[in-house]
């Protein structure tokens, strides 16, 4: 038996009774039995909280690469021209957004990844106890976050209450509403008619026979399916803000393979490069700003989104100078083939 056996436990050990210090083993009237077991008990404390010290910091670094995919594709998940009823992810039992770190912005990446219309989460225990229940399919896809481990200091705060402070990180699963049934249903956002005042828009995409959904609190078109989800109109900032989504989304549904046929929309998942993907979000965010002005939706604040945008991606094409005209040439197609069927 190590006689400095204090360095690996997680807790100083006690003194007097026990251990007189942490420099002397033990008293001689302690059997061998019983300073085994205190043994034990501790490097096994100290192995679990290792274990899970490392386990957070996988997730936390898994968490990092997925937003830096994200960010490197162009996706800015925090970036929605629409309102909606909380739409930052929160506890649905409990109402609390979720703060810190990466969770809010991360459970927003998998909202969008997945397609889930909902941003109410919760963990197994809460959904159950709310009379909710996960759906078979979706029990072994939780989302990983991290919740911080806060102990008292021993001191207490100008509220009166304990200050506490965070000693390590657990990693916590939570599901979101969309794969669980017995969910309240959503709340409802006020109906608003996008035609009224934008009567040109409306039949730019009436004319375009696109498959349009809407409802959820995503905005994407799907190639394999060839259709477009969208947020419901009273859901957005304005309906200016409706209407630039909407365009922009048309603008990747002409590259369907039956339509204009571009690679970054016909190149599929697996064959889709950062750079493909880069220079689709460029044609269809270019389209949409030339259509927004055919139309006559130039509300400047509008603008300046499609100009910071676009502006993004010239520093992210800057290492080929001939994609920006390439991608404003297959804008024009884009806008033009949106155009050709209005009367």
């Amino acid at each position: 038996m190590q006689k400095n056996i204090s360095r690996l436990f997680v807790q100083p050990p006690p003194t007097g009774g026990f251990f007189e210090s942490g420099e002397k083993v033990c008293k001689k009237d302690l059997n061998d039995q019983k300073l085994d077991t205190f043994y034990n008990r501790n490097i096994e404390g100290y192995q679990r909280e290792n274990q899970m010290s490392s386990y957070s910091d996988s997730i936390r670094d898994e968490i990092t690469g997925h937003f830096i995919a994200a960010l490197e594709k162009g996706d800015i998940p925090w970036h929605r021209p629409w309102n909606g009823v909380n739409t930052l992810p929160h506890n649905w039992t409990t109402g609390k957004q979720y703060r810190g770190m990466f969770n809010p912005i991360f459970l927003m990446m998998v909202e969008n990844a997945r397609g889930f219309g909902d941003s109410r989460w919760g963990g197994k225990g809460q959904i159950l106890k709310a009379g909710g229940r996960i759906l078979r399919d979706e029990f072994s896809k939780p989302s990983k976050i991290l919740a911080p481990i806060l102990k008292p200091t021993g001191e207490v705060g100008p509220n009166g209450k304990p200050k506490l402070e965070c000693r390590g990180w657990r990693v916590v699963k939570v599901w979101n509403a969309a794969q669980c049934e017995g969910v309240p249903v959503i709340e409802e956002v006020e109906p608003v008619d996008p035609s009224v005042g934008f009567e040109k828009a409306a039949a730019l995409s009436a004319a375009s026979g696109a498959d349009i959904k809407h409802g959820g609190n995503v905005a994407c078109y799907r190639p394999i399916e060839d259709n477009i989800s969208l947020p419901k109109p009273g859901a957005f900032k304005s309906v200016s803000h409706y209407w630039s989504t909407h365009l922009h989304e048309l603008g990747h549904w002409t590259g369907h393979q039956s339509r204009l046929s571009r690679k970054g929309i016909t190149a599929g998942a697996l064959g889709k490069t950062r750079e493909t993907y880069a220079f689709e979000e460029l044609v269809a965010e270019m389209s949409s700003a030339m259509l927004c002005h055919t139309l006559g939706i130039d509300a400047p604040e509008l603008m300046e989104g499609h100009e910071a945008y676009i502006n993004n991606w010239i520093r992210t094409l800057k290492s080929d100078p001939k994609a920006l005209q390439r991608a404003g040439s297959q804008a024009q197609k884009a806008m033009d083939y949106l155009l050709k069927n209005v009367k």
